[in-house]
């Protein structure tokens, strides 16, 4: 399975989970069983990818907000958005040496274009410049 299709289920997940918060590890372990395909690279992936997001979530969603205009709080994006966010900017935190910044852009964008709304690219694409530009000043 390649790497497009593990954040793909790692986004499935992550936006599930913003419906039902409190069963988090339910999702995750029947979303896994799901897979009939999957080998233990790509399990290894979105186990970090979606346990890193719950573990760091308040840290996550503080590059969010801090990077919306004035006027705009984290409860007016959508779920889905939210949930595209979330895995671009742990892969740009704290998967740095696994996915290049690039790509973890890029995919998010791609992951906007299969399931959102295409006038959202350039929300989430500035939002996420702006996040990169921070981590990487970050070290």
């Amino acid at each position: 399975m390649s790497r497009k299709e593990a954040r793909d289920i790692s986004f499935k997940i992550i936006y599930q989970n913003e419906f039902q918060k409190e069963d988090f590890d339910n999702i995750i372990a029947v979303t896994l069983s799901e897979q009939t395909n999957m080998d233990e690279e790509t399990e290894k992936y979105i186990t970090k990818v979606t346990n890193g997001i719950r573990e760091n979530n308040e840290i996550i969603e503080e590059y969010i907000t801090k990077n919306l205009k004035s006027n705009w709080n984290i409860s007016r994006i959508s779920k889905l958005n939210i949930a595209i966010l979330k895995i671009a900017i742990f892969e740009l935190k704290y998967m740095k040496e696994d996915v290049p910044p690039k790509v973890a852009i890029n995919e998010a964008l791609e992951l906007v274009t299969m399931y959102g709304d295409l006038k959202d690219k350039s929300f989430i694409n500035g939002i996420l410049a702006k996040v990169f530009e921070e981590v990487s000043k970050e070290g």
